[in-house]
């Protein structure tokens, strides 16, 4: 019970967590293990992070799943809303018990996360995994903390320039054509180059994973030496 009492709350993809839920709803196993067949089409750290999530919300104890597992994977509905409620504000309890979410700002919620010693871009997970679990379950929250809005599972930080546009790949071109045919090329801009084009079809995970790599080769080119 101490050791549960010490787990953060869930940075993993809420895609991710509700495909899972999804893959147990015909069957529930007697054990959550890396060789279930959801599991396996998983990295390990998405097996890692999953399985934190579910015990946070006590759905499984150890590697066994828990009554509330079974009830949350196999309903359907409102009754879904109403079993997932009872569990996301019985285990974020600590995030929300001084918290109006209808006035709430982002910033708030951050604090809130950063008080459970998280930092970084694990806060801003949270943030993600929190406000669209909260919108799943029915609970009111302000519209500018409802995920697509400006604020909406990003937080208090500076504008993300991939997210900002979500036709990124003409930036690629543009970088790449603004140097001339005779412009010497970094390392970077070559990549970005290469990077995959954006394909709105992916699934949410995939298109978190874009939009992280897109990044970190857009900001290397940016901060690159002339």
């Amino acid at each position: 019970m101490s050791e549960d009492s010490k787990i953060k709350p869930p940075y993993v993809s809420y895609a991710t967590f509700k495909n899972f839920l999804a893959s147990v709803k015909d069957l529930v196993p007697a054990r959550i293990d890396p060789t279930h067949p959801f599991m396996v089409g998983q990295s390990g750290s998405a097996q890692s992070f999953l399985m934190s999530a579910l015990r946070f919300f006590s759905l499984i104890e150890g590697k066994t799943p828990t009554p509330d597992l079974k009830r949350l994977a196999q309903s359907e509905g409102e009754d879904r809303k109403k079993i997932w409620r009872e569990i996301f504000e019985k285990a974020f309890h600590p995030i929300m018990r001084d918290l109006d979410l209808t006035t709430a700002t982002a910033g708030m919620l951050h604090e809130k996360f950063r008080e459970q010693d998280l930092n970084g871009e694990t806060v801003n997970k949270c943030f993600s995994f929190f406000v669209a679990g909260a919108q799943d379950a029915g609970i009111p929250l302000a519209k500018h903390l409802e995920p697509g809005s400006r604020n909406g599972g990003n937080g208090p930080r500076k504008a993300r320039k991939p997210r900002a546009a979500n036709t990124p790949t003409p930036a690629v071109v543009t970088l790449a054509s603004s140097q001339g045919q005779t412009a010497p090329r970094s390392m970077s801009e070559m990549l970005l180059e290469k990077f995959p084009a954006f394909d709105p079809g992916w699934s949410e995970e995939l298109k978190t994973k874009w939009f992280e790599g897109y990044e970190k080769l857009l900001n290397s080119s940016t901060q690159a030496p002339q």
